[in-house]
Parts: structure tokens; sequence; C-alpha cells
């Protein structure tokens, strides 16, 4: 009995150091995307599930004075960087709750507080 609970324990450790190590490699992925992007003079709003992490994939970005995009596979919404200034947007996917707010655009980098 002691050593099936010790092995289960072994086998828990295990599976909480590969999701840290998955999670850091995926975000590592998703930054060198980003980075990426702005280098080619697009900006990028990154969206996740707030429960589980995930991505929200197929979501519908509508923001004012640029249009709407729908993000990726890795829940990023794509864009050609407008100019400098405040910018409202929307998110919205079927079974989420709809978002609004709002991000700034200066010296062509987009800041979101």
């Amino acid at each position: 009995m002691r050593k099936s609970i010790f092995l289960l324990f072994i086998l828990l450790c295990a599976a909480v150091t590969l999701h840290a190590q998955f999670d850091a490699l995926y975000k590592g992925r998703i930054a060198a995307k980003i980075a990426q992007l702005a280098f080619d003079e697009e900006s990028v709003l990154w969206f996740t599930d707030a429960n589980t992490g995930l991505p929200l994939v197929s979501a519908q970005v509508v923001i004012e004075k640029v249009g709407t995009v729908t993000t990726d596979a890795d829940g990023l919404a794509i864009f050609s960087t407008p100019q400098d200034g405040y910018y409202h947007f929307t998110v919205s996917k079927n079974g989420f709750m709809m978002v609004e707010d709002n991000f700034r655009v200066a010296l062509g980098s987009v800041f979101f507080n």
C-alpha cells in the first residue's frame, strides 16, 4: 500500500513538472511569434480563457477605427498597427462573456493596462 501511494505521489510530481515545462515553452513560442509580428509592423492582442488559460480560438475582435479580426489557434488577434492613439475593442465568442476594453498605440506599439 505504501509503495502504491509513493508511486502515485511520484507520478503526480512528474505531471506537475511536465505541465510547468510545457507552459513555459508555450509562452516562449507565443512571445517569439508576437516579436516577429511586431517586426513585420503588425500588432497583436492575445486572448485566453480565464478559467483554463487555453487560447480563445476563433473569437471575433472588433476594434473601433481598425476593423474586425478573428483570433487564431493561439488566441492571437493580429491586425495592421494603427496610428498612435486610443482604441476601443470588444471580443466575443459563443459560450463566453463578451468583453469590452481599450488599448493605446504609442510609437507603433500596443500598450494595454
